[in-house]
């Protein structure tokens, strides 16, 4: 099968990864890979038309017997002339964009959500974000972002769970989706708690020198690292993972985080984290997305026992079995 995948710039983080585990999971199909470029810098309606007739461009050079977009649903458009079965796979909640500042990026967003309708299937990676978008699309298939083979290799817990000197890692963009103002406000005050805590923060991108500055102007200037990207990240050096986000999907860096044995705190953004921490059994979820909100989850902080962090952990790996997602994704293209 010639399945063409869209894709958006490469970039570091979360989807990126997810990508790659897709490519894996295609292996034996004739796979061409298009990224897609940032069309929307010099207007809305220039970036849909060059869009447009790049998309068309594709589609009659190559005749894929299928055309798998990651987050761009205006594929599904231009797919149909062809009647070229069409898949869309989501990762964050679409809806996020009601919080954005932009207007290219409302507008875009909204025109994506409308063609969502037209597209075969859509692929979801959490339960939560399936019925949000249910009324767009009513094939829709959850298949989750999937842990590496083998993955659960158990824990064992040495640090008292009253501790308060806890060692948190973040990972991620530095963007406002990601909300670390608010985590590095919220860590000033912990300190004065456990003043032996410290704050990790492993990731770039536009906001990284402005919460640099606010994390320099507080009392646990000493104790917030900014690493930048790491092609390997040792989560178990840490403790505590602390995912501040505004709105997400099902993010790899928490699976990651939690299926390496780290105690969970999340927001209550709209998809993916809530059912994370109901599989694991464990974890913190802040009233709101305020810095007050994630210091009072700080403090709540309760370290679980070896035995509870591994039957969570166990329980993740099941949903999130690499061979049992991979096998959801086959099935799907097969049938179209």
């Amino acid at each position: 099968m010639k399945i063409l995948i869209f894709f958006p710039c490469p970039k570091r983080g979360g989807i990126e990864r997810n990508f790659a585990i897709w490519r894996l999971w295609l292996e034996g199909h004739e796979v061409i890979v298009y990224s897609v470029p940032d069309c929307f810098a010099k207007g809305v309606l220039r970036g849909y038309a060059r869009l447009l007739f790049g998309y068309l461009g594709l589609l009659i050079r190559n005749r894929p017997d299928a055309v798998i977009s990651f987050q761009f649903g205006s594929i599904a458009l231009i797919a149909k002339m062809f009647s070229i079965p069409t898949f869309v796979r989501l990762s964050n909640d679409p809806s996020g964009a009601d919080i954005e500042t932009s207007l290219v990026r409302k507008i875009s967003e909204r025109i994506k959500r409308l063609s969502y309708r037209f597209a075969d299937a859509i692929f979801v990676n959490s339960q939560e974000l399936a019925s949000r978008i249910s009324g767009w699309n009513s094939n829709t298939h959850l298949i989750r972002n999937s842990l590496p083979k083998a993955a659960h290799t158990g824990v064992v817990r040495e640090k008292d769970g009253l501790d308060r000197d806890l060692k948190l890692l973040f990972v991620g963009r530095i963007s406002q989706q990601k909300n670390l103002a608010a985590l590095v406000e919220a860590f000033h005050g912990y300190v004065l708690l456990a003043p032996n805590s410290t704050l990790t923060i492993i990731g770039d991108g536009e906001l990284r020198e402005d919460v640099k500055l606010l994390a320099e102007a507080g009392p646990g200037r000493d104790q917030i690292k900014f690493l930048g990207w790491q092609d390997e990240i040792a989560y178990r050096n840490f403790d505590v993972f602390v995912l501040p986000s505004l709105y997400e999907g099902s993010p790899n860096a928490l699976l990651e985080a939690a299926n390496a044995g780290l105690y969970p705190v999340i927001t209550p953004f709209s998809s993916g984290g809530r059912e994370v921490l109901d599989m694991l059994g464990y974890g913190t979820l802040a009233r709101g997305f305020t810095s007050s909100d994630i210091a009072d989850a700080l403090a709540e902080i309760g370290l679980p026992s070896a035995d509870v962090l591994n039957s969570g952990m166990r329980r993740l790996a099941r949903e999130h079995d690499w061979e049992r997602n991979k096998a959801r994704l086959l099935q799907c293209l097969q049938i179209a």
